[in-house]
């Protein structure tokens, strides 16, 4: 059974992993209702959710994070009893195709002087002439979220998060806080010999993949009503 992960692991979320494996292809050959989207083609059955997650992660500790929120969107599933399939990846290797394919898009990045990272910009500032040129209407209704990873306490966390929602809301995405007002974050030490986050920073991580997940699929038959 092949994983969704794109790139290698750095083994933080073992137990995510297992899910994966559990959990892929979990979207495919439901036999439910499907809706036609704005690319002419069936979007898929609304009784699974398909969540991109999309990262910039020099020291590894955004990648680790973005683990526990994969971790989190397969726990939709439990939650209620829909199949979540999950694509990982980082902006290096993000494609046009995933952005289609995804219900939901968690982006994440280290807090770079207050705000996004200059990869996770570039990555955002090609969507147009990359992939859809103008109007953008191909990520209409879908369902975005942010989370991040910063070495002081405050320094610009929550404006990171922000800004990578602002671009979503840009792109006439539907936006969620999960476990705050603008998603989930997590300190990190440059002095740290391990990656090791507090329980609560995991638990607020899981959080935001649930809520992206649970609200994605409920936005899919929105998608029909994009304009063509």
């Amino acid at each position: 059974m092949k994983m969704r992960e794109v790139g290698p692991s750095i083994g933080t979320c073992g137990v995510a992993l297992l899910a994966m494996l559990i959990f892929t292809n979990a979207c495919l050959n439901m036999g439910a209702e499907s809706f036609t989207g704005n690319l002419g083609e069936p979007l898929h059955q609304a009784n699974c959710t398909r969540v991109l997650i999309v990262y910039h992660s020099e020291t590894n500790w955004t990648k680790a994070f973005a683990e526990y929120v994969m971790q989190g969107a397969y726990d939709a599933s439990k939650n209620t009893s829909v199949p979540t399939d999950v694509i990982l990846t980082s902006v290096e290797e993000a494609t046009c195709d995933q952005l289609v394919w995804a219900d939901g898009i968690i982006l994440g990045s280290p807090v770079y002087f207050a705000t996004m990272s200059g990869p996770m910009k570039t990555f955002l500032d090609s969507i147009q002439f990359k992939c859809f040129g103008w109007p953008i209407t191909q990520m209409m209704f879908k369902v975005g979220g942010a989370f991040n990873t910063g070495g002081q306490q405050a320094s610009g966390r929550d404006t990171t998060n922000q800004d990578m929602l602002a671009v979503m809301l840009s792109l006439h995405m539907s936006v969620v806080g999960g476990p705050s007002a603008f998603g989930a974050s997590a300190r990190h030490k440059d002095s740290a010999t391990e990656i090791v986050f507090t329980q609560q920073e995991i638990a607020n991580a899981m959080q935001l993949g649930r809520t992206v997940a649970i609200v994605s699929n409920a936005h899919i038959p929105l998608r029909s009503y994009a304009p063509q």
